[in-house]
């Protein structure tokens, strides 16, 4: 701690005044008597030893009671010497009081200050470690809410499929298959299984009065002429006569009024096949299942009725 002179503390300036530091009680103020210089110099060395012993914190009393006498007059106030030196140490007293409690002042607000900076620095830390901490928390969190989003979602999505499956099923009828001309040739082996194998059309119980289609034309199944292309004009225009007035008279006629080697679907749409063709083609059919492992009922190539030949 750094102390003012020893001199500007008890207010002696031995230097500058040349005038006694007693008192005269018959003037009411200090003694107007000039002090010898030789005191007057060797007061100024004991004020700046002084000073340094109060830097160290030593005591002063032997150098006060020493510089007494050399600041008072030879005639009239020697006798004061011990009450300037209580003057003196009351002065001393108070000076080290208050530079002491300013001292304690100043240290107390420093360490506040270096308190409160340190606070807001581990404050600014932990806030940031925190952070830090809750961020993948807070990532978790989001991703969480994110996928209970998706599955709801998801499970919304679902729900609507089946209450959309529903309406379908009971608004919607199952459509028959229409009976609609296919061509089907039989190319190489075996062929693959359909992927929905449609059902016949018209059941095995249900007979119905069918129309032999003309003899003319391709086979559906192999497309090759129905009949020899060695036929001359005169035997085709006899078939087409032929056909033409027993078509309005058969109903149902007798199988063996057919050639051997053609037939025709009786049960719905009358078309004609080569015979060879038709049972390959029956023979083929007999392998197939439908989607529930059922075998599949032998049908007529063309409009998918049950084949009644």
């Amino acid at each position: 701690m750094s102390y003012p002179d020893l001199s500007t503390i008890l207010d002696v300036y031995p230097e500058h005044s040349t005038h006694c530091y007693g008192y005269a009680p018959s003037k009411g103020r200090r003694c107007q008597q000039p002090t010898r210089k030789a005191n007057r110099n060797k007061a100024t060395r004991l004020l700046n030893h002084g000073t340094h012993l109060l830097q160290r914190g030593l005591p002063l009393d032997s150098l006060l009671i020493e510089l007494a006498p050399l600041l008072l007059c030879s005639h009239r106030h020697k006798n004061q010497a011990d009450s300037l030196v209580s003057v003196w140490r009351a002065r001393l007293r108070a000076f080290e009081e208050t530079w002491l409690l300013a001292a304690v002042l100043k240290s107390l607000c420093e360490f506040a200050d270096s308190r409160a900076r340190s606070l807001a620095a581990a404050s600014m830390g932990e806030q940031s470690v925190s952070e830090r901490g809750l961020r993948p928390v807070r990532v978790e969190r989001e991703a969480v809410v994110g996928t209970e989003q998706e599955e709801e979602e998801e499970d919304e999505e679902e729900e609507e499929e089946e209450e959309e499956g529903g309406d379908r099923e009971e608004s919607e009828p199952e459509p028959e298959p229409e009976a609609s001309p296919v061509r089907t040739s039989i190319e190489g082996p075996t062929p693959a299984v359909p992927s929905a194998v449609a059902e016949p059309t018209v059941p095995l119980s249900e007979r119905r009065t069918v129309t032999r289609k003309p003899i003319e034309g391709d086979c559906e199944i192999c497309m090759c002429p129905l009949r020899g292309e060695d036929s001359d004009q005169d035997s085709d225009d006899e078939d087409d006569n032929v056909s033409d007035t027993e078509s309005d008279e058969e109903d149902d006629g007798p199988e063996e009024d057919d050639p051997d080697d053609l037939v025709y679907c009786k049960n719905q749409c009358g078309r004609n096949y080569h015979k060879a063709c038709i049972d390959e083609w029956l023979a083929t059919q007999s392998t197939f299942e439908d989607p529930r492992g059922n075998p599949v009922c032998p049908s007529c190539p063309t409009c998918r009725a049950v084949w009644s030949s």
